[in-house]
C-alpha cells in the first residue's frame, strides 16, 4: 500500500527515494514475519534480483545473481505465488493499483469498491516494479505467440500445446502459471540452447493480468550481449 508519508516520519528518505509517500507490506511467510517481530522495526525491502531483470523466486536465483556480493541469504524456500505483490495507491481520493499482483482487481474492489487500474509511463514511476522495460530476460521475448520461429525459439506454452519446449501450466492453471513464471524465464534465458523466446497467450483475468503485465514489461526490452 502506497500512503502519505507524515512530516515526522522515521523513515530514511533513501527508502522512500524522497517521494511524500511510503509504500509498506506485511509478508505472510512466517521467517520474514518472525524477523520482523525480533526486530520490532519495519525493514526496507528491495527485491532480491538485480534491477529490470527476471525477478527471484527461490534462494538460488538470488545466489545465482548477486554471487559473493551479498554476505548470506535467509532462504524459507520457493515464493509461494511466485509473482510480486499487488501495489495499491491510496495516496489520492480514490484508489488505484499501480501494479497488478497476486490479489486481484477484482478482490480489492469488493473490499473497498470500485478501484481503477493506471498503468505505468516514462521512466519516473510511483512504485517499485513499474518502468517500461522490467523483469527482462538477456534473450529476446515474444509474447502472445501460438507457433515459435524455428529451432532456436524457445517456446513457453500455457495449457495443451505439444511444440512448447516448457510449459507454465499443462492444465491451465493461472496460479500455477504464475507460480512457475520466473523460474521457466530463467531456464531458457540461454544464450547457448536459444537465441530467442517465446510465449503463449496467457488469459487476461484474475492473476492473468499481472502475469501478463510482466510479460509486456520483459518483452520492451533490448537484446543485452
Amino acid at each position: 500500500m502506497i500512503l502519505k508519508k507524515r512530516s515526522e516520519c522515521p523513515i530514511s528518505d533513501y527508502a522512500t527515494a524522497r517521494l511524500e509517500s511510503i509504500a509498506v507490506r506485511q509478508p505472510r511467510n512466517e521467517i520474514a514475519l518472525r524477523l520482523l517481530l525480533e526486530l520490532k522495526r519495519p525493514i526496507a525491502a528491495p527485491s532480491a534480483n538485480i534491477s529490470g531483470r527476471i525477478s527471484s523466486t527461490s534462494g538460488r536465483h538470488v545466489q545465482d545473481d548477486f554471487g559473493a556480493r551479498i554476505d548470506f541469504i535467509i532462504n524459507a524456500g520457493e515464493c509461494e505465488t511466485g509473482i510480486e505483490s499487488t501495489v495499491i495507491d491510496l495516496t489520492q481520493d480514490e484508489p488505484a493499483i499501480l501494479r497488478p499482483g497476486a490479489i486481484s482487481i477484482e478482490e480489492i474492489s469488493k473490499i473497498i469498491g470500485n478501484t481503477k487500474y493506471v498503468a505505468s509511463h516514462g521512466s519516473n514511476p510511483r512504485s517499485p516494479g513499474m518502468i517500461l522495460k522490467h523483469y527482462s530476460p538477456k534473450l529476446p521475448l515474444r509474447i502472445n505467440v501460438v507457433k515459435k520461429q524455428g529451432e532456436n525459439e524457445a517456446l513457453i506454452g500455457f495449457g495443451q500445446n505439444k511444440e512448447a519446449n516448457f510449459n507454465l501450466s499443462p492444465s491451465g492453471d493461472l496460479f500455477e502459471a504464475a507460480k512457475n513464471l520466473y523460474s521457466t524465464l530463467r531456464k531458457v534465458d540461454d544464450k547457448k540452447r536459444f537465441k530467442s523466446i517465446a510465449i503463449n497467450p496467457i488469459p487476461n483475468f484474475g492473476i492473468g493480468v499481472a502475469i501478463n503485465d510482466r510479460l509486456r514489461r520483459a518483452s520492451k526490452a533490448q537484446k543485452r550481449d
